[in-house]
């Protein structure tokens, strides 16, 4: 059983650090709005996270934006990174889910969201289809029964092995919230 998770994707700034009022000009003036400035970004370790940080910073680029290698954090990280200026945007946040990192790294005060590439998604757990309609499997709370928990047991220990979100994700809160609610921390073990 692995753990789907799509999250509302925006992207959060906070000012480049090496902008200058000569740099600042407008396009009227002939410069790229870009020019002379480098941008330092960041995305989750997933390789949808990069990929759309590839994308923001192929658009920075023909704005005449210096970009740096993206660098992958896990969210707690990113966030601290942006507020304090280490770097300058982060191309993949969840609005929703990342509420809490979001506050915690100053909020509004020291973060800018400034754009939406994709609209707020779901979060959800997958099995296969087959064993799904073999089984009337149907809710995540079937899983409490140790016979179809079993079914998806690949360690041998008589537990479904949950794949889930890396550590700090909000999503991982949520499965976690999940085990709780659904009592399956006896039948579920969460990898």
């Amino acid at each position: 059983m692995t753990v789907l998770s799509t999250l509302l994707i925006g992207v959060a700034a906070c000012q480049p650090t090496s902008q200058t009022s000569e740099t600042s000009t407008t396009t009227t003036s002939g410069k790229m709005p870009g020019s002379g400035i480098k941008v330092r970004s960041s995305a989750e370790t997933s390789s949808e996270s990069l990929f759309m940080t590839e994308i923001i910073n192929i658009g920075l680029e023909k704005l005449g934006y210096e970009t740096a290698e993206i660098k992958q954090l896990t969210p707690p990280l990113y966030y601290t990174a942006v507020s304090n200026g280490e770097l300058d945007f982060m191309g993949a946040t969840g609005e929703n889910i990342h509420a809490g990192l979001y506050k915690k790294s100053g909020g509004d005060e020291k973060l800018e969201r400034v754009g939406l590439i994709m609209a707020d998604g779901l979060q959800g757990y997958q099995i296969d289809k087959k064993t799904a309609d073999q089984y009337n499997i149907s809710s995540l709370d079937q899983l409490k029964d140790p016979k179809i928990a079993k079914l998806f047991d690949s360690d041998g220990d008589g537990k479904a092995n949950l794949t889930g979100c890396d550590p700090g994700w909000g999503c991982a809160l949520v499965i976690e919230h999940h085990l709780k609610a659904y009592e399956l921390q006896e039948t579920v073990e969460y990898d």
